[in-house]
């Protein structure tokens, strides 16, 4: 057998380093894919499904066509070429996205998620999608190795796309945002075309000169649009903070004297500047708890969001832990919305991974975790109630919200949460703030002694609070039988509520942007 020489080798190896770095771009697009999407389509099970299917569809187009293709013309400049194709359209993408889905808006919200995932993402992942027959097939001149090179290049691939999941969504995105990590990987991509220009063409002199032609224009653009975004415009409101963390991209949005948390660009929670009090009416719903046990002296709130119920029950004495899952949104609600812990602590994890292991018991337990369309259904079902039971006192309260419909054939949702809080706790009342749309804020009180207030809402210390639990006691929904017999109890292994809660996805979406909700 002939023995390679050193020039060879190092072709080779950099043939697996170019598996390597495309296997990880596939996964870091499809990481990309679903924030990019998340502002016009939520981050919910059909926005995944959407890109999972895209991704799988054009890399199986992608090996096909890849497999022709290198079979008709087995040169290696091909494949290079095909690298470069890939990092230019991936270059445009953050720029055509945002009037590509405006122009979609009209689809419903599942075929409008996998529409944009075909036309944006389609056509870089089926070029990605075709440098992996390319490579067994220009790398292979004997059969006696053809497994055993195959093998390799496979698993340089995915040990590539291993490392893009992770590098991804633990540090690229966090730390640089969206847009700039398709421009990193534009750069990436291209970098690699002009490195394969100097190690496998014979004749670089017409490639030396366009590589040297393209790359200025290329990273005079980059320097222009990977900057960081400045404060600008949105909802006649001006953005003073902006950053992209675990659950999206974070915006703090000053609008008159109200400040606005935004994740994805809809809003999640909203505090009058002047009085450093919420803005959205459902959190004060909470505050019936201190009615009904007056003698309360601890409560968790799991969810922290700008940190709203936390600075509530804090200023009525009660030792207030926290949960935030983000700790981007735990510090902005530190630095732009007054948030303290105060007597308690801030915890950044999993709501329920903390009630699973916290030795700490409550009077009170707040859930609040949903934000925009997404539901942490992990949070939402028999378990993780029962968890929370145990991690109450004698007599405590658990606080639910939920944001979608409360009657009609709609609220499949609501009526199946009330029914899996019921399988636990003996007593759960249902109180809903909502819109002229018909959809807004569910809020479930459950405990194992009675319900009824200790004190009246008249006699509550401000006077704001107390129309606004006036108010509540106006709203509270009964459901009768014949309205949970189509419900279902939500556990672990069956919890189809994102499913479920499509429509009020939708509508929700649509009040927020049109109707004054933020």
């Amino acid at each position: 057998m002939k023995k390679q020489n050193r020039p060879e080798i190092r072709k080779e190896r950099f043939l697996f380093l170019t598996v390597f770095l495309t296997g990880a771009a596939i996964l870091i697009l499809e990481i990309l894919g679903a924030r990019l999407l998340a502002p016009y389509f939520g981050i919910g099970l059909y926005v995944w499904s959407a890109l999972i299917t895209v991704t799988l569809m054009a890399l199986a187009f992608g090996y096909w066509l890849g497999g022709r293709v290198a079979d008709a013309k087995p040169d290696i400049k091909h494949l290079y070429f095909i690298v470069f194709l890939a990092g230019v359209i991936i270059f445009f993408l953050p720029i055509v996205a945002p009037n590509l889905m405006k122009f979609l808006g009209f689809l419903e919200i599942r075929l409008g998620a996998l529409a944009s995932g075909l036309i944006l993402f389609g056509p870089p992942l089926t070029l990605l999608g075709m440098i992996m027959p390319y490579a067994v097939r220009i790398s292979t001149f004997r059969l006696d190795v053809l497994g055993r090179r195959a093998g390799g290049l496979f698993a340089m691939s995915t040990a590539g796309s291993c490392f893009g999941a992770l590098v991804t969504g633990f540090f690229l995105i966090p730390f640089f945002g969206v847009s700039r990590v398709f421009y990193f990987l534009s750069a990436a991509l291209l970098i690699l075309w002009v490195v394969g220009i100097f190690l496998f063409y014979r004749h670089k002199k017409n490639l030396v000169k366009i590589s040297v032609l393209f790359f200025p224009p290329f990273l005079i653009a980059f320097f222009f649009v990977s900057q960081p975004a400045k404060s600008s415009i949105v909802n006649n409101g001006a953005v003073i903070y902006e950053s992209d963390s675990l659950r999206g991209h974070l915006s703090v949005v000053d609008k008159g004297y109200t400040r606005w948390l935004a994740i994805d660009g809809m809003p999640n929670s909203g505090m009058d500047r002047r009085s450093g009090f919420s803005v959205l009416a459902y959190t004060y719903y909470f505050e019936a708890m201190n009615c009904i046990n007056p003698g309360a002296k601890s409560a968790l709130v799991i969810g922290l969001g700008a940190g709203s119920i936390s600075k509530r029950f804090s200023a009525y004495g009660l030792r207030t832990d926290s949960v935030e899952i983000d700790p981007g949104v735990a510090e902005v609600a530190k630095k732009y919305f007054g948030f303290k812990t105060y007597k308690g602590n801030l915890y950044i994890e999993d709501g329920r991974r903390y009630v699973c292991s916290c030795a700490e018991k409550y009077d009170f337990i707040i859930l609040d975790a949903t934000f925009g369309d997404l539901l942490p259904e992990h949070l939402y079902t028999l378990e993780s109630f029962r968890e929370m039971r145990i991690a109450l006192k004698k007599g405590g309260i658990l606080g639910v919200n939920y944001v979608g419909f409360a009657r009609g054939k709609d609220s499949l949702p609501a009526r199946s949460i009330y029914r899996t809080l019921k399988k636990i706790f003996r007593y759960v009342k249902v109180y809903f703030h909502g819109s002229a749309a018909r959809i807004g804020n569910v809020i479930f009180l459950a405990s194992g002694e009675n319900l009824e207030p200790g004190r009246a809402f008249k006699d509550y210390s401000l006077p704001e609070i107390n129309k606004i639990l006036e108010e509540m006691s106006a709203n509270e929904i009964n459901y009768r039988e014949e309205e949970l017999r189509n419900s279902a109890v939500l556990t672990d292994d069956r919890n189809p509520i994102q499913l479920w809660n499509l429509k009020a996805a939708v509508e929700w979406q649509k009040n927020a942007l049109t109707t004054g909700g933020w």
